[in-house]
């Protein structure tokens, strides 16, 4: 680059970082050898100068969930548009793992680190973000004991237009398959069903919630156990992507089907549930959305080191389709 403008190297990082005087006549050559040369600085290079790499770690539980896969690949996109490289780390839920890796990127030189947590409820985890020496943004998490920068769906409106919606088609018997508390969306999700059906003179029986992970063979079991029950549910929220899966393998082992045997609400739109006939309804948000909004507060809080924690929810909703049946009023009792 230097040898091409015909000056010295001191002179082409005066003219990229525009520092320092440089005459035009050598900026403009300068300039053209960039130009040539299709010339991009080196993440490295900028970064030593601060300190800093141009790089976020971006840390996940399961990379096989389609959910993070999304994220990752989104975030990807929007972090070289603005000229940083992403770190991946996969925890596969390990939190010894996950603390591994926030430490190492952040000794590495790491300008950020954006995560979803494996248990956002664990105090140990909370003083970890809370004393990191970078800047942190959360991913459909938030602390419970401390305090960060979240980027999270809003629960509510998506699950109450769900249980509106069974109500309306007659199911007053409602099952969940749900994970448990250790993440914000476990948490919000059955805490917006109770509310929402108690906003209809219903409870959310304990019988009728059988506590899943984000797996198939979790799904499969859960979906088993409201099944086995003397008065099934009518109808069954499935809380988790994946867990959806293999609540749905059950009913065709068993040759059930739904909506005819039991009317289905599934989380989150993927290729599967792209896939699916009868095509299933789903409480949806917008992936990219999110991701958008978290990249952009993490990279204002690289540039604004002092600024304060904050919390972003956006929204979620109901897309109906063919899943849930209409029952006479007296068999959804």
């Amino acid at each position: 680059m230097a040898k091409a403008a015909g000056v010295g190297m001191g002179t082409v990082s005066r003219v990229i970082n525009d520092s320092g005087y440089v005459g035009e006549e050598t900026r403009e050559r300068v300039l053209k050898a960039i130009e040539s040369l299709s010339f991009k600085p080196s993440f490295i290079a900028s970064g030593m100068r601060s300190n800093r790499l141009r790089s976020i770690g971006v840390i996940v539980s399961d990379i096989t969930n389609p959910m993070f896969a999304a994220i990752v690949q989104k975030a990807q996109q929007l972090l070289l548009d603005n000229d940083y490289q992403l770190f991946l780390g996969v925890t596969n839920d390990d939190p010894g793992l996950e603390a591994q890796l926030f430490q190492t990127l952040a000794h590495q030189g790491a300008s950020g680190i954006m995560a979803t947590l494996n248990d956002d409820a664990s105090p140990r985890t909370a003083e970890l973000i809370e004393t990191m020496e970078v800047p942190v943004v959360l991913l459909n998490r938030a602390l419970v004991h401390g305090n960060a920068t979240v980027v999270a769906s809003d629960q509510r409106p998506g699950c109450q237009q769900a249980v509106d919606h069974l109500v309306e088609m007659g199911h007053r018997r409602i099952g969940l398959l749900i994970t448990d508390r250790t993440t914000l969306p476990g948490r919000e999700r059955r805490k917006s069903i109770e509310a929402a059906m108690a906003g209809h003179g219903l409870a959310l029986a304990s019988e009728r919630v059988a506590t899943v992970r984000h797996d198939v063979a979790s799904g499969y079991d859960a979906m088993a156990k409201l099944m086995a029950l003397d008065a099934p549910p009518t109808a069954i929220v499935v809380g988790s992507n994946r867990a959806l899966i293999g609540a749905l393998d059950y009913l065709r082992k068993r040759r059930l089907r739904y909506p005819e045997d039991v009317s289905i609400i599934g989380f989150d739109e993927t290729d599967v549930t792209r896939l699916l006939s009868p095509a299933i309804s789903i409480v949806n948000r917008d992936f990219e959305a999110l991701t958008t909004e978290a990249v952009d507060l993490l990279l204002h809080r690289i540039n604004h080191p002092a600024s304060k924690a904050e919390s972003v929810l956006l929204p979620t909703w109901l897309e109906k389709r063919e899943s849930v049946k209409r029952l006479a009023d007296e068999a959804g009792a």
